[in-house]
């Protein structure tokens, strides 16, 4: 498959449990739904800057050897996701359903990502569940909620070093279980606007580095 020249979107729905995108040139936006209840998709040689995914049966879904910047994650069945990046790249994470509803993913995990940026985002401010969420070696996670309330079971990562979480309008971010179980944590900046809360689990480990 070859996009050619502009913006390019392909648009796939995915029975069988894995998908290698090594053939797949000048394509910028991939729409992928899942059928099936676990799914690979390995984006070696793929120029992707946008992956969507979606969910017709409640899926693991895998990602690995990404280049890309932005995953929208887009459905209440996605029961894990997994992003494996290209070293040094950095991920945003957007989760929100096109109907503007809830969206509970089970788990989050990304590994070899130097930044994550989790986003929240829907209509009448659902809430946007990540469940556990795992950034691995990333340094940097900065989480920012507007529109939706962003709730996570835990937020954990082997590397990370400073954490940011900004809420706008009356959107919330909630923590609900270990918060940063991270011995290089040193910084940690909370931000409420207006009247969006953040909530932190009492006792949670917050890393050496601030203890």
């Amino acid at each position: 498959v070859n996009g050619g020249s502009g913006t390019d979107t392909l648009v796939a729905t995915l029975s069988t449990s894995r998908l290698n995108m090594s053939n797949v040139d000048n394509v910028e936006n991939f729409d992928a739904t899942f059928a099936g209840v676990t799914g690979l998709v390995d984006a070696s040689g793929a120029s992707l800057s946008t992956l969507n995914v979606r969910a017709d049966v409640a899926s693991d879904i895998s990602v690995r050897n990404l280049t890309l910047s932005t995953v929208n994650l887009l459905d209440d069945d996605i029961n894990s996701f997994s992003a494996d990046l290209a070293a040094g790249a950095s991920l945003t994470v957007n989760g929100g359903s096109a109907s503007g509803g809830a969206v509970d993913v089970g788990s989050l995990t990304v590994t070899d990502a130097t930044s994550v940026t989790p986003n929240a985002y829907g209509t009448a401010q659902p809430v946007i569940d990540f469940g556990a969420v795992n950034v691995g070696d990333a340094t940097t996670l900065t989480a920012a909620v507007s529109s939706a309330d962003m709730t996570v079971a835990s937020l954990t990562g082997s590397g990370l070093t400073a954490i940011s979480i900004t809420t706008n309008g009356t959107a919330d971010f909630r923590n609900e279980g270990a918060f940063a179980d991270a011995s290089a944590l040193s910084t940690i900046t909370i931000t409420a606007n207006n009247a969006g809360d953040v909530h932190l689990v009492d006792g949670a480990n917050v890393g050496a580095g601030l203890s």
